[in-house]
């Protein structure tokens, strides 16, 4: 997700939209520890939601509006974006070199990071994750490692280095944890995915440069679900594949296109408790759901700046109760929705 190798520049801030017919209801600043007003969604309002054919729909979840900044709640160029097994909502808030926490309804809660190659500096932070005891792991992408740290910030550990060997990296991006507590690392610039254990320890890795199955070019986001299945975003090739935990091929879909199951620059994945997979479609500015086989399920926002719509969405994640979070990359948001 690095703006030098993609094709999708712009800003990010956090803000989860309230739906309305007409569009987004204006919330206080999260940095001065304000909640937005306790709007609920109209029964069956959902602006800017393309609806596939099992009648399904997504509604914007009521959280406060951020603004773009410096300041806390606000965010500069975010990317990942994780929630912890409480519900807590960690952003890779990339242009300001740092992680933000909020609670599940977009409360601020604390900071950690500056710029900086030390324990706890960031160069670019793409992609973050979080284990099923709360700890955080950050892709520190222009540091070519992956850093650990507790909930609150506290540091743990990190390993990694520039290079193409086992355990070292080359653009680290996307970043997930299963629940046997194996942390997978999308290498972007080695077309690779590596594994290790919580500790930093090496594992394997699988992939190579190429169109083939199981093969790669430039893989972004990465997800697990809770069969313990791996999905991989082949950034550059336009489609999901799906491994076994061990990186055995399973399936792919996806091709290059606008049309449902087609994407045009995919970066962001994640899995819900049912399995359901969502993916980013950056250039399309849309988000595509699909069953866990790849069989598509619907999609949602057109492109524009109203509630529900997108420019250029980048990271995904659900937390437990079911919301599903979305960085806006250009709009400087994240929305938050509820199926």
């Amino acid at each position: 997700m690095m703006s030098d190798t993609r094709v999708m520049p712009g800003l990010f801030l956090v803000v989860l939209c309230i739906i309305v017919s007409a569009g987004c209801t204006s919330a206080p600043n999260p940095g001065a520890g304000n909640l937005v007003q306790n709007v609920t969604p109209p029964a069956g309002a959902v602006a800017g939601i393309q609806v596939g054919g099992n009648g399904g729909s997504i509604s914007d979840y009521p959280v406060p509006r951020g603004t773009p900044g410096h300041g806390n709640g606000e965010f500069e160029n975010p990317c990942g974006i994780a929630a912890d097994p409480d519900g807590n909502v960690y952003v890779a808030d990339t242009g300001n070199d740092r992680i933000q926490k909020f609670t599940s309804g977009g409360r601020y809660v604390t900071q950690w990071g500056l710029e900086g190659t030390g324990n706890g500096r960031f160069e670019s932070p793409e992609g973050i994750a979080a284990d099923t005891n709360g700890n955080v792991y950050v892709a520190d992408t222009g540091n070519d490692r992956i850093q650990k740290f507790t909930s609150d910030g506290t540091y743990v550990t990190q390993w990694g280095s520039p290079g193409t060997e086992n355990g070292r990296f080359k653009s680290p991006d996307g970043i997930a944890v299963d629940t046997d507590g194996i942390v997978y690392v999308t290498d972007f610039r080695n077309n690779r995915v590596q594994e290790f254990r919580t500790d930093g320890t090496y594992v394997t890795e699988w992939g190579s440069q190429g169109t083939g199955d199981g093969q790669l070019e430039g893989p972004e986001g990465i997800a697990a679900d809770t069969n313990g299945d791996i999905y991989v975003i082949d950034y550059r090739n336009n489609r999901v594949q799906k491994f076994w935990s061990n990186g055995i091929y399973i399936t792919q879909w996806g091709s290059p296109g606008s049309e449902n199951s087609q994407f045009n620059g995919p970066i962001g994945i994640a899995a819900d408790t049912n399995r359901n997979v969502y993916v980013t479609d950056s250039g399309n500015n849309r988000v595509q759901e699909f069953t866990s086989d790849g069989t598509y399920v619907m999609q949602w926002g057109p492109p524009g700046t109203e509630n529900s719509q997108f420019s250029d969405p980048r990271g995904i994640a659900v937390s437990p109760g079911g919301h599903v979070y979305v960085t806006d990359y250009e709009d400087s948001l994240v929305h938050a929705f509820s199926s």
